[in-house]
C-alpha cells in the first residue's frame, strides 16, 4: 500500500561530509597562516641581523682599505685613524690601529715604504649594534717609479768606452739618481759627476712601447712628421694646456732609422706637451737646441733603430740643450748622448731630464766643456700632482707607475671576535 510519508530514495550515511571537510580545511589553511605570519615576523628579524652584520663587515673592509690609503699618504702609523674614525670617515668605523708586527706595542713613528718591516691593520665597525673587526698584513712597497730620476735603465749607464777606446777625460755632469739593473758601475764616466745608484727591489723591465705604439703611432689623429723650417727647426705645438699632442716619424724603406738629422744647429720648438715618436730610431749628427717654456714639455719616444753600424734609439751625437723645456727620452734600445759632433769642446745642458732605456751611453765633451744632465728629485715635476702624474693620467707615457703601496701578505687576513680580540689592544 502507498505510504505518503516515505520518500523515493533512502538517506544517504554521508550526508554533510563535504561540509565538515572544508571547515577543516579552512582550519588547516588559517593555523598554517599563522604560522607563516609567525615565522616571516622571525624572518624579518633575522634578515635584519644578517644585513646589519654584513653592512659591519663591509664597513670594516673599507675601513682596512681606507687605512691602507692613509698609511702610505701620510707615511705614520698614527695616522691610520685619520677621516676614517671620525665624522666624514668611513661608515660604522669606530677603531682603527696600525703597528709593526715586529713591535706589537709601536703603533706610532714613521713608516719607511722601502723597509721590509711587516704592518698591521686591525679596524672596528658597529651597524646598528653588530660588530665586526677585521685584521690584515701588509709589505710595504717602494715606488719603483720610472720617470721621477735621471736615469732608469733596465740594463746599465755606461760612458767611459766609445768604439773600443778610453775617453777617461770625457766630462759629464749627471745631477740626480740613477736605477739599474747591472750591478756594473765601473763603465761609468770617469770624468765629471757621477748619479747616485739607488736600490731597488723589483726588476727594471724594457721600456714596453708595442702596445703604446700601437695606441697612438698609427691613430689617426696623430700627426705626420711635425712641419719643419729651414734651417732644421722641428715645430712641435699643441694647445698649452690639455692633452698631449702626438707626433710621429715612419721609417721609409729601405732605410734602417726613422730620422737622421744633419743640419747644423738643428732646433726643436715646443708648445704644450709634445710626444714625438719614431718606429726606427732618431739621430741628430749636430748639437740640438730645445726651445719653450717650463710649462711645455718635450717626450721622444722611440724604437731601435740602426745607425750604419750603431744600433740606438735616441741618438744625438752632437749633445742636446733646453735650459727650460723638460725632455723625457723613452726607448727599448740604448739612449745614446755623445758629444762627438761637430761641437766637441762644447758644453751642452739639460735643465730637468729623465731618461727610461734599455741601455744608457753618455759621454760628454772634452776639457774645457762639459755636458750636464739635471733631474732634482725636489721638482714639482716629481710631486703628487705634478707634470709626471699628469703624463702618466693622460697616457703620454709607457710603462706607466705602479706607485709605492702596501700589499697584502698572503694568509694574514682574519675576522677576529671583536669582544675579545686578541693583543695588541
Amino acid at each position: 500500500m502507498f505510504d505518503p510519508t516515505r520518500s523515493g530514495a533512502a538517506p544517504s550515511a554521508g550526508k554533510g561530509f563535504v561540509l565538515v571537510g572544508v571547515v577543516m580545511f579552512v582550519l588547516a589553511l588559517t593555523i598554517l597562516g599563522i604560522s607563516l605570519f609567525g615565522l616571516s615576523t622571525y624572518e624579518a628579524q633575522f634578515y635584519g641581523e644578517s644585513s646589519n652584520a654584513l653592512q659591519a663587515f663591509y664597513s670594516a673592509a673599507g675601513g682596512i682599505e681606507r687605512a691602507k690609503f692613509v698609511l702610505v699618504s701620510q707615511k705614520t702609523l698614527e695616522s691610520v685613524t685619520d677621516n676614517l674614525t671620525q665624522p666624514g670617515g668611513v661608515e660604522g668605523v669606530v677603531y682603527a690601529r696600525a703597528w709593526f708586527t715586529d713591535d706589537p706595542q709601536d703603533s706610532t713613528g714613521p713608516i719607511d715604504l722601502s723597509s721590509s718591516r711587516l704592518i698591521a691593520v686591525r679596524v672596528l665597525a658597529v651597524y646598528n649594534g653588530r660588530k665586526k673587526m677585521l685584521q690584515a698584513v701588509f709589505q710595504p712597497r717602494a715606488v719603483l717609479d720610472y720617470y721621477k730620476r735621471l736615469v732608469t735603465t733596465s740594463d746599465a749607464v755606461t760612458g767611459l768606452s766609445f768604439g773600443g777606446l778610453a775617453i777617461n777625460q770625457s766630462r759629464a755632469f749627471l745631477d740626480g739618481s740613477a736605477m739599474q739593473n747591472s750591478v756594473d758601475t765601473v763603465t761609468w764616466a770617469a770624468a765629471g759627476k757621477r748619479p747616485v745608484l739607488l736600490p731597488h727591489k723589483d726588476p727594471i723591465p724594457i721600456p714596453a712601447l708595442s702596445t703604446f705604439f700601437t695606441q697612438h703611432f698609427n691613430d689617426p689623429r696623430t700627426q705626420d712628421r711635425p712641419v719643419q723650417l729651414p734651417p732644421g727647426t722641428y715645430i712641435l705645438h699643441g694647445p698649452q694646456s690639455g692633452p698631449p699632442t702626438f707626433f710621429r716619424t715612419a721609417a721609409v724603406a729601405p732605410l734602417p732609422y726613422s730620422l737622421q738629422d744633419v743640419n747644423l744647429n738643428p732646433q726643436i720648438d715646443v708648445k704644450g706637451t709634445a710626444v714625438w715618436m719614431f718606429d726606427k730610431g732618431v739621430r741628430f749628427i749636430n748639437h740640438v737646441t730645445v726651445t719653450g717654456q717650463a710649462n711645455d714639455c718635450l717626450i721622444i719616444i722611440a724604437r731601435d733603430g740602426l745607425f750604419g753600424l750603431e744600433h740606438a734609439g735616441i741618438y744625438f751625437f752632437g749633445g742636446i740643450d733646453s735650459d727650460k723645456v723638460p725632455v723625457i727620452l723613452v726607448t727599448d734600445s740604448i739612449v745614446r748622448n755623445e758629444q762627438f759632433g761637430t761641437n766637441l769642446y762644447g758644453s751642452t745642458s739639460l735643465s730637468y731630464v729623465s731618461i727610461f732605456a734599455d741601455q744608457v751611453s753618455i759621454i760628454g765633451p772634452l776639457s774645457p766643456g762639459l755636458m750636464t744632465l739635471t733631474h732634482n728629485s725636489g721638482s714639482s715635476n716629481d710631486q703628487p700632482g705634478g707634470l709626471i702624474d699628469d703624463l702618466y693620467a693622460q697616457g703620454a707615457l709607457p710603462n706607466p707607475s705602479p706607485g709605492a703601496g702596501l700589499a697584502p701578505v698572503s694568509g694574514q687576513w682574519a675576522e677576529l671576535d671583536p669582544d675579545n680580540p686578541p693583543p695588541p689592544y
